[in-house]
């Protein structure tokens, strides 16, 4: 889990503490030391793509990923490999002694358009999943110059629409528990409703995403097996037993798996419940069907954690192109490259456009076709001169 995320949960396990006389929420104070402890140990990571494109079209392209190892390395984030990349890693230590991870992937290509729209696996099941940013490059050459445009879009994540915000479930009310001032004055009777009622809309909250994955990985499943076919009775039926194992799921220890961020709440309830669509949905034939099922719902599961684990990363392109650069999206230049700078949130919902034009001039062609035009209109303006008649004496 990273920074950013556990804020608001520490916020909320902090107002917990100061009313441990309530023995219900006599775990907060373990809990709210777990989450200390994991937000020393975590950290951002850092993305830098860096672009160069050359005149002849073709592109040397470096992605770095900088971090702890525990980030760089945790599956979050997809890095790439395969015969078409050199790849290289180091560690340096930062001031304060900690060590600071870069993993650097390097490759050639003929044309920028052949730069990959995801470093994820190709044999991945679900390549949409991850973070993805499509390149798309034109080359277009002329007598008198080439001109180069470049554009690159980081797709956002439709975090708002997949996932909504726990604020939707929660009720207002609660929000008092984030003002410390307005938190301390109150009673410990009402500090209690307020907090079981904080915890009932993140458990309400929680429900609805399992659920949403659970609807996801077999509307997925269906689509990948055309040869399989339920009908829409039964499929309703199978969200119902979902929703219903849902349901009987209650949080312990006081809810701290939720304020801690319920990763793990997939693989204990959230398995059971895409259990309980197999198990609605009779069908004898092809087996791979239930197997691709709980396969979908870890990958939707996985797209979910890789969304809110870029919360607090960061993001930097840097592109070279030839010639000179007459339209471009972003004001940072540092000598001939252009930078884009970004945190993950901005991706969240809306993509992250990366635009860039330029025009390279052949200068030999331009100066003939200007001596040219030059002899041409002096010629023209000689003959111009010679055609008029010699101005004629008249008689007094």
């Amino acid at each position: 889990m990273r920074v950013s995320s556990l804020v608001r949960s520490i916020q909320i396990e902090v107002s917990t503490i100061r009313s441990s006389v309530c023995h219900k929420h006599h775990l907060c104070i373990a809990a709210w030391i777990l989450a200390f402890a994991t937000l020393i140990l975590s950290g951002c990571i850092q993305h830098r793509y860096l672009s160069d494109i050359g005149f002849d079209g073709s592109v040397s392209h470096t992605y770095e990923a900088i971090g702890d190892s525990a980030d760089l390395y945790d599956g979050k984030i997809t890095l790439p490999t395969g015969l078409w990349w050199k790849v290289e890693t180091e560690v340096v230590q930062d001031s304060s002694g900690k060590d600071i991870y870069t993993y650097r992937a390097s490759m050639r290509l003929r044309t920028p358009r052949s730069l990959p729209m995801t470093y994820a696996p190709e044999t991945s099941h679900c390549p949409d999943i991850f973070l993805r940013h499509p390149v798309d490059f034109r080359r277009i050459d002329g007598l008198f110059g080439v001109l180069f445009l470049y554009k690159q879009t980081f797709l956002n994540r439709q975090k708002e629409a997949k996932y909504g915000s726990t604020w939707d479930y929660i009720d207002p009310e609660c929000q008092i528990l984030l003002e410390k001032d307005k938190a301390d004055s109150l009673s410990e009777e009402e500090r209690s409703r307020l907090e079981d009622l904080y915890l009932a809309g993140l458990v309400d909250w929680t429900r609805a995403m399992l659920l949403k994955r659970c609807t996801a990985a077999l509307e997925r499943d269906l689509e990948m097996h055309r040869d399989v076919s339920f009908t829409k009775d039964q499929i309703d039926d199978a969200i119902l037993a979902a929703k219903s194992e849902l349901m009987k799921w209650q949080p312990e220890m006081g809810g701290t798996e939720l304020l801690l961020g319920g990763d793990d709440l997939w693989d204990s309830i959230g398995r059971q419940a895409l259990q309980s669509v197999s198990n609605r949905l009779e069908f004898v034939g092809n087996t791979t069907f239930f197997a691709d099922l709980q396969m979908l719902g870890d990958m939707f599961q996985w797209e979910y954690e890789i969304t809110k684990d870029l919360e607090d990363d960061e993001f930097e392109v840097r592109l070279t192109l030839p010639g000179y650069v007459f339209r471009k999206n972003t004001e940072d230049v540092s000598q001939d490259t252009l930078i884009w700078k970004f945190s993950g949130t901005d991706i969240f919902n809306e993509d992250m456009g990366i635009t860039a034009y330029s025009l390279y001039v052949r200068w030999l062609p331009v100066l003939v076709l200007g001596v040219a035009l030059a002899v041409v209109i002096i010629l023209l303006l000689r003959r111009r001169k010679s055609s008029v008649p010699p101005p004629v004496d008249l008689p007094t």
